[in-house]
């Protein structure tokens, strides 16, 4: 089943899959920019089949597959953004076989924010997020997974708003009984970052967790692309956002980035960087 890459759709950011939720602005009432909650998309090689992804995404370089949330921005005095929820995104390769270029299987949540300079407003919350890749049952991946992350980013404010809080996410890769050839450079990653804000406190940053299980017969072969580079990375990052007057954000690194090779399992070549960062938001005040 071989699959193009559609180039026309400016909310999907030139996806081959896009499954998104954007929330309205407010202008008035409450205040409160509206609420976007990712969808689901699911890509999936099953019972022997065979499932041909882009090798390249053309102008973008990257084959898109998104299931992302956006709150709705505010221009109303006292309001703030809507909440932004990532969606789920599945790549399942159950007993068959999936080839692609670089993909990004992106789910992040993005709370709104202040479009209005000279208001006091706050930035939406932005959070969750679920990606999971498996394979399994002598299924076989060979494709980079060059980008995409889940989890939260906060939105921005103006005045003495407050920025929006960024938070959780999952993502993992599972490799039982089957086998992912990973070119290149790939990631499995869970990443949140506060809003920033002027005169009031920037937003915080709690991540969630990314976690790379191999088992049962499964093997991940980290296999050099044309530059050389051959890498896996899996981390668990949350940057606290900034203020100008106010305190920046604080960051929370919770639940981790973990590789495992259980009963079975094997990895071979390239390299392995395992991480989990949390990095506090700064403040210019004196």
């Amino acid at each position: 089943l071989p699959i193009s890459v559609n180039a026309n759709n400016l909310y999907t950011q030139n996806a081959l899959l896009g499954a998104m939720g954007i929330g309205g602005t407010t202008t008035g009432a409450d205040g409160i920019g509206g609420t976007g909650t990712g969808g689901v998309f699911d890509v999936l090689a099953t019972g022997g089949g065979s499932v041909s992804l882009p090798l390249s995404g053309g102008t973008t370089g990257l084959v898109r597959l998104l299931a992302r949330g956006q709150g709705g921005d505010s221009v109303a005095e006292g309001g703030r953004g809507g909440l932004g929820t990532g969606g789920r995104g599945t790549i399942d390769v159950n007993g068959g076989t999936l080839t692609g270029g670089p993909l990004l299987p992106s789910v992040f949540g993005l709370g709104g924010s202040s479009t209005s300079a000279a208001a006091n407003i706050s930035g939406g919350d932005g959070r969750d997020g679920e990606r999971r890749v498996i394979v399994q049952n002598g299924g076989v991946l060979t494709a980079s997974l060059s980008g995409g992350v889940a989890g939260g980013l906060g939105g921005n404010a103006t005045g003495t708003g407050t920025g929006g809080n960024g938070s959780g996410g999952i993502a993992t890769l599972q490799v039982t009984g089957g086998t992912a050839n990973l070119r290149g450079a790939s990631i499995i990653a869970t990443q949140v970052t506060g809003g920033n804000a002027e005169a009031g406190n920037a937003g915080s940053a709690s991540s969630g967790v990314a976690s790379v299980t191999v088992s049962g017969g499964g093997v991940i072969n980290i296999q050099p692309d044309a530059s050389g580079e051959a890498v896996l990375r899996v981390g668990s990052n949350a940057f606290g956002g900034t203020s100008v007057s106010g305190a920046g954000g604080n960051a929370t690194s919770i639940g981790g980035g973990s590789f495992t090779i259980g009963s079975g399992g094997t990895v071979n070549g390239g390299s392995l960087v395992v991480a989990a960062d949390a990095f506090a938001g700064s403040s210019t005040r004196p």
